[in-house]
C-alpha cells in the first residue's frame, strides 16, 4: 500500500501544485498528517480525474498517537477578544489519549471522535490556503469527516490534486476555542471518480463538498456568516432533492423543512461552515444503502461506483 509522508507539505490547494504521488481509482493508500491546519499532506493526483468530475474519498481508518494538544490564542476564536486581555502569547494544553478517551483534566474525559479537519482538492483559478474552507473543501472542520464516511469534492484540475491534514482526535460542532484535540496522525483512504458531472442539463451539479455516512447524506457551505453558509448548503441539498425525488421547487423546500437538519461545523476559520443533513431512511430506496449519495450525484443513465 502506498504511503504519503507528512514531509510532503502543501500550504495551499492549487492547480499549480506538483503531485508527489499518483493513485488509481479504487486504490487504498495511507497519508501521514501534521498537527496544523496551516498545511496539508499532498498533493495527491488521482489518475484520470478531470475537471467536471467528482472525487469521492472514503475514509477507511484514522490512526491516532498517544497525545494531542489544544491551544488558546489571543484574538482568535469566539473568545478571542477576552483572550487578548488575558494572554500575551498562545497557551498550549497537552491532552493524553487513552483507551478511547481524551483526558482533558482531573475527572474530565471525553470520548474520542477522530475526524479530518482539512481535506480538499485544487480549486478553479487561483490557489487557496489550506486553512481556508470553500467549494473545493479545505479547512472544513466538520466532525462528520470521519471513519467510514465518504466526502465528495468537485474536481477543477487534472488529477484533482488531493490534500489531507489537520486530524482531530476529539472535537465538538463549532470548535469554538479555535482547535479540537490536534494530532499528527495517519489516515487510510480510498478514492473513486464519478465521471463528467458538470455541466448537466437538469441540474447544476456539485457546487461544494458533500458527505455520506452510514445513515445520512450532507451538504456543506462555507461563507463569511453562518446564515450565508447555511443558504449555500441548503441550495445544494434542495437541488438534489428536487431532481432525484421528482419534486417541484416548492415541494422540495417543504420537504427540507420537515427532514433537513441544519447544523454548525465550525465558526473559527476565515469562513464559517454549516451543513444540512438528511437521513437516508427518508429517501425511497436509500435506507442504509452504501453509495446513496453517489447515485444522487450521477446522471440517471449512469451506474456510478459505490464508495464505502
Amino acid at each position: 500500500m502506498k504511503k504519503v509522508s507528512r514531509r510532503h507539505v502543501i500550504e495551499e490547494f492549487s492547480p499549480a501544485s506538483a503531485a508527489v504521488v499518483e493513485v488509481e481509482p479504487g486504490e487504498v493508500f495511507a497519508v501521514e498528517t501534521n498537527e496544523s491546519s496551516r498545511c496539508a499532506t499532498g498533493a495527491i493526483a488521482v489518475k484520470g480525474a478531470e475537471p467536471g468530475d467528482i472525487l469521492a474519498v472514503t475514509i477507511r481508518s484514522i490512526a491516532l498517537p498517544q497525545e494531542g494538544r489544544m491551544w488558546a490564542m489571543p484574538g482568535r476564536g469566539v473568545f478571542g477578544e477576552e483572550l487578548a486581555t488575558r494572554l500575551r502569547e498562545t497557551l498550549f494544553k497537552p491532552v493524553p489519549l487513552r483507551q478511547g478517551r481524551a483526558l482533558f483534566g482531573p475527572g474530565l474525559s471525553l470520548p474520542l471522535n477522530p475526524m479530518i479537519g482539512v481535506i480538499g482538492v485544487a480549486p478553479q483559478g487561483q490557489g487557496r490556503p489550506t486553512y481556508w474552507p470553500g467549494p473545493h473543501g479545505g479547512n472544513l472542520d466538520c466532525k462528520e469527516v470521519r471513519e467510514g464516511a465518504t466526502i465528495y469534492l468537485p474536481v477543477a484540475a487534472p488529477g484533482a490534486l488531493l490534500g489531507v491534514g489537520d486530524i482531530h482526535a476529539c472535537m465538538a460542532d463549532g470548535e469554538v476555542m479555535l482547535t479540537g484535540v490536534e494530532v499528527a496522525g495517519e489516515v487510510t483512504l480510498e478514492v473513486q471518480i464519478l465521471r463528467g458531472q458538470r455541466p448537466r442539463p437538469s441540474a447544476e451539479g456539485l457546487r461544494g463538498p458533500m458527505i455520506e455516512t452510514e445513515d445520512r447524506i450532507m451538504a456543506l457551505g462555507s461563507a463569511k456568516t453562518l446564515e450565508q453558509a447555511m443558504t449555500m448548503a441548503l441550495h445544494q441539498m434542495h437541488g438534489l432533492v428536487q431532481e432525484k425525488l421528482g419534486l417541484s421547487f416548492e415541494e422540495a423546500g417543504m420537504f427540507l423543512s420537515l427532514a433537513g437538519e441544519v447544523q454548525v461545523c465550525q465558526v473559527v476559520n476565515p469562513l464559517s461552515t454549516m451543513r444540512v443533513s438528511l437521513r437516508k431512511a427518508l429517501i425511497p430506496g436509500g435506507g442504509a444503502r452504501t453509495g446513496t449519495l453517489a447515485l444522487f450525484l450521477s446522471p440517471a443513465s449512469e451506474s456510478p461506483p459505490r464508495p464505502g
